[in-house]
């Protein structure tokens, strides 16, 4: 199909309306903007996620480090 409105008003065989604007919603430049936006969008997710995983896992490192220090010592032998 062509642009604008004649070449889909003369398939239709009905009058070119006048002072309407052709609507372009799918075009490329609208397209290339939704989809930065999903990817920037999955891309804050995926921050958040190993935001979250990464505080996870730190949290538990530095739990099991301090409590290996508090019963083994800082010098490596258990404490009496």
């Amino acid at each position: 199909m062509g642009e604008g409105w004649k070449p889909l008003c003369d398939f239709l065989e009905v009058p070119v309306p006048e002072g309407k604007k052709f609507p372009r919603t799918n075009d490329t430049d609208g397209f290339v903007d939704r989809c930065r936006a999903r990817n920037r969008a999955q891309m804050m997710n995926v921050a958040f996620r190993c935001l979250v995983v990464g505080g996870s896992v730190a949290a538990t490192v530095f739990s099991a480090t301090m409590t290996i220090r508090r019963f083994v010592g800082s010098r490596g032998t258990l404490l009496s």
